[in-house]
């Protein structure tokens, strides 16, 4: 059996739905995110189905993603 996450910290909710900490951060500021829930007194967490649940309202695109994922470029051996 493999038990599924009900919730996860900033960063794995960042890539849970592909976007940079700090855009996650701005739409959180924005109010535009779905907001941490308080675990303890210095945790806070994302629920996984509130974020599914953001990711399905997002609008459908018709542009195609584009070539640059935003992945790390390797360095030129020199």
């Amino acid at each position: 059996m493999t038990l599924q996450p009900i919730a996860l910290d900033r960063e794995a909710a960042a890539k849970f739905v592909v976007l940079s900490v700090t855009t996650l951060e701005t739409l959180l500021r924005q109010g535009k995110f779905p907001k941490p829930r308080q675990v303890s007194p210095h945790r806070v967490v994302f629920l996984v189905r509130e974020l599914s649940e953001w990711m399905e309202s997002r609008p459908v695109s018709e542009l195609l993603p584009p070539r640059n994922t935003g992945a790390r470029k390797p360095k030129l051996q020199q």
